[in-house]
């Protein structure tokens, strides 16, 4: 520490000190020299018009994955995650075509985690997986279930809804592999459980593989690639990376389309969720909905 002011001049010095000492605060210097405000390409604003310059991906922060007693389709067999090689072959769903496809894997990953994970245990599922685990699911109305209206999305395990849903299963028989929806009755009232150990997954380039755990097979999504566009500013002509949400959001945006995004929410205008750098997502395109139009409300204007 420094010597203590003294003398005719010591308040004088006193204010000096201090006021030189306040540079040395983050908090200080970020309000006086506006860097907030400076290092954000909205200039304040919630939302802002861009155009559409390239699609992209981005690796979630935290791979969504399941635990130890999960194992993976293989073409040659059910396997546990100490058994994966580097190259192993595994199945794969083609949701778009509606086949299962034989493709190698990207890389295995393997990684401690504490926490709780998301449990599900019936006659039919049985999962435990990350909270951040993109499941596939098909959600429907009470009322307009039975007329077959239905829409399958992807959500993150911890915001699945626990009622109105179906999860995808593989059922194996003589004719070969089979995609089967499962409907549960009293719903997948699932719950989280705290978990200390090893969990892992495996990337692929189809986004869904096929698992089992004690018994009961699943189809779900692989390590997460989240679907986000680099965009151009048109207030300022600064380019940002935003997020696309929602389950096949990402073919009703083309290059050049002109979309409206918005902030993501983060705490001081940071990044949120798991997805690192991204603090902003894309709400409409060309003045449509993009909720709207991945619901079916709407169609796809042209420009």
């Amino acid at each position: 520490m420094g010597s203590k002011s003294r003398g005719l001049n010591s308040i004088k010095k006193l204010k000096a000190r201090r006021k030189k000492a306040r540079w040395q605060m983050a908090d200080y210097k970020r309000r006086i020299l506006r860097l907030k405000q400076k290092a954000d390409p909205l200039k304040g604003s919630s939302q802002a018009k861009a155009i559409v310059l390239e699609k992209t991906q981005r690796e979630a922060k935290q791979p969504n994955c399941f635990d130890t007693n999960t194992n993976l389709l293989t073409t040659s067999g059910w396997k546990t995650y100490k058994n994966l090689g580097d190259n192993e072959e595994i199945f794969t769903y083609n949701i778009e075509k509606d086949i299962i496809e034989r493709e190698k894997i990207v890389r295995k990953i393997v990684q401690y985690y504490k926490g709780n994970l998301v449990s599900y245990q019936s006659e039919n599922l049985n999962f435990m997986v990350t909270q951040n685990h993109v499941m596939l699911i098909q959600t429907f109305n009470g009322n307009s279930s039975r007329n077959g209206t239905c829409a399958i999305m992807t959500l993150e395990a911890k915001h699945m809804p626990k009622v109105n849903v179906m999860i995808p299963c593989c059922k194996i028989s003589d004719e070969g592999l089979k995609i089967d929806w499962i409907e549960e009755k009293e719903g997948v009232l699932w719950n989280l459980i705290p978990y200390n150990g090893v969990v892992w997954c495996v990337e692929t380039k189809n986004g869904y593989i096929i698992t089992r755990r004690n018994g009961k097979t699943m189809v779900s999504h692989n390590s997460a690639m989240r679907k986000c566009v680099v965009v151009q500013l048109v207030k300022n002509g600064k380019k940002i990376a935003a997020f696309v949400p929602g389950y096949n959001a990402i073919k009703q945006i083309n290059e050049h389309d002109e979309v409206i995004i918005e902030c993501i929410g983060g705490k001081q205008g940071r990044a949120k969720g798991d997805i690192p750098g991204i603090r902003w997502q894309v709400i409409k395109v060309n003045d449509q909905s993009l909720d709207a139009l991945l619901k079916g409300r709407i169609e796809k204007g042209r420009r």
